[in-house]
């Protein structure tokens, strides 16, 4: 039976090299996994974000329909609402009618019939509330014990992403290449079936 080559490179899982090539593993994808998923993260909060604001406007418009559709309503339904809105609108005076003048109003004729009682002022929107997605528990949980930093300004930008996604590759390439497992090679033998 022929012999074994020795192995002058031991393998990774039974030697002194097994923890140096897990620390450069765990170390190339502790900084490969933020450059990954951190960009991702932030495109979905903001689409997240754009979808409720989107919704909250989509809300307001479909307030102002229906408060639309009432004022049509009653402008079918009531001649009251119909003269009120000419001389609001159409600055319309009937004859039996006497227009008061209001000192501060620059002159102009301001009717004192009120119009709200029959067109109510649509209230100014609430404002917007926000709340982008959180972080599932356990990895808020693990995001709280890192000190504050601006990650964004590291693991997303383009001129320093791309630096960083190449030495962690680099690390993990170099942790296989030193610490990989190595095939044992036997020598061919020079007998041939005698």
């Amino acid at each position: 039976m022929p012999e074994p080559i020795p192995n002058k490179y031991p393998a990774a899982g039974n030697s002194r090299g097994g923890p140096v090539f897990w620390l450069l593993l765990l170390l190339g994808f502790a900084a490969l996994a933020p450059c990954l998923l951190l960009p991702e993260w932030r495109e979905y909060q903001a689409i997240a974000v754009a979808e409720q604001i989107e919704k909250t406007r989509a809300d307001a418009m479909e307030d102002l329909v229906q408060e639309k559709r009432r004022l049509l309503d009653r402008i079918q339904r009531d001649p009251a609402v119909v003269v009120r809105l000419a001389q609001r609108e159409l600055h319309y005076e009937r004859a039996d009618h006497y227009p008061v003048r209001v000192a501060g109003a620059g002159g102009r004729s301001v009717s004192i019939m009120a119009p709200t009682d029959v067109l109510p002022a649509i209230e100014p929107t609430s404002p917007i509330v926000i709340n982008p997605p959180q972080l599932p528990v356990w990895l808020a949980r693990w995001s709280d014990l890192l000190p504050p930093y601006n990650y964004d300004g590291v693991f997303c930008d383009n001129g320093v992403r791309p630096i960083i996604m190449a030495m962690s590759i680099a690390l993990i390439g170099l942790s296989f290449f030193l610490y990989g497992r190595r095939v044992t090679v036997t020598a061919p033998s020079l007998d041939r079936g005698t």
